[in-house]
């Protein structure tokens, strides 16, 4: 077991009542609630240099996460260079933004990165409403 094993979230739909599962047991969490998860995973995964996968409307996404941060208007948002995503065969890999609220789940992916890849802006322009965590 390594030394993040015990705070992985490994979180899933159970039903169309907007329940779901966490290690087998079912929450009964609102949205609001999923997405704290995903945002405390995200946050540990930017901390520990962690692979993430995202489940979005559009697919899944394996990401290298490098800024966790708000915009102007409030949402949160995460810089995330994209390693795999749905559409994506062959194609090169690229920087994504994406908003918290449109995350599904967020599970570590397997795999560590040790460094920050190029074209890394820690001050991200996007986040004028705070970064809260970044490589």
């Amino acid at each position: 077991m390594d030394l993040y094993a015990s705070r992985r979230l490994s979180i899933r739909r159970l039903d169309n009542a907007g329940s779901v599962g966490y290690r087998g047991m079912t929450l009964g969490a609102t949205w609001t609630e999923l997405e704290s998860m995903s945002f405390y995973t995200i946050k540990e995964a930017i901390r520990a240099g962690l692979r993430l996968k995202l489940s979005l409307p559009d697919g899944e996404h394996i990401v290298e996460p490098h800024v966790l941060g708000r915009n102007r208007g409030g949402d949160t948002l995460l810089r995330a260079y994209q390693i795999r995503g749905p559409g994506q065969a062959g194609a090169a890999t690229r920087w994504k933004l994406f908003r918290l609220d449109r995350i599904g789940h967020a599970v570590e992916a397997g795999g560590r990165f040790k460094a920050p890849r190029p074209s890394y802006k820690p001050n991200d322009a996007t986040m004028k409403g705070g970064i809260i965590e970044r490589l």
